[in-house]
């Protein structure tokens, strides 16, 4: 693997995000902790437990798919053989930025701009004009997660095919 710039961007953002999801799981349970000791203890479950537990797994979801996505273990429609060469990894690599641009490239545009490239109109902009019922925190911090996963997963296949296509072929010597 080479070390470049971009590599090492790449995993400490991976790095990064597996701290968030981690969070996100840690509040999560705690806040179901809460509302089963609220409801079967005290009879009395606080309002606001369901709604955090929702937006924490959420967020846990969303970072751990970029997580899961730079570590390879994401679902994958072809696996290469790890005897392929630079060649096929690069284009392999190249193949699935393309794709991730495909499906994400949207997701994050719309998260961020509207009709006519306008940001007060993007899908985050507009999730700002509201508040979640129970906690009263804006939805733009609930709709980010899907622009964050996104330019997360965009950044990793972009740094994982100039990996791939900085890499040297294996030396056939190094199995025997």
């Amino acid at each position: 693997m080479t070390d470049t710039a971009i590599t090492r961007a790449s995993y400490t953002a991976e790095r990064l995000a597996l701290g968030g999801a981690i969070l996100g799981i840690v509040v999560m349970v705690a806040a179901v902790v809460i509302q089963i000791i609220g409801r079967y203890v005290f009879a009395q479950p606080p309002f606001w437990t369901e709604e955090l537990a929702r937006y924490a797994m959420i967020w846990a979801g969303c970072l751990g798919a970029s997580v899961a996505f730079r570590r390879l273990v994401d679902p994958r429609l072809v696996e290469l053989p790890t005897t392929a060469g630079r060649g096929i990894r690069a284009a392999g690599a190249f193949l699935s930025l393309i794709a991730s641009g495909a499906f994400l490239g949207p997701l994050l545009w719309y998260g961020i701009f509207g009709p006519g490239m306008d940001a007060s109109r993007g899908h985050i902009a507009r999730s700002a004009r509201r508040s979640s019922e129970a906690l009263g925190v804006p939805m733009s911090l609930i709709a980010a997660a899907l622009a964050v996963m996104s330019a997360l997963i965009l950044f990793h296949a972009l740094a994982m095919t100039i990996e791939a296509m900085r890499a040297r072929d294996a030396d056939p010597t190094e199995h025997q």
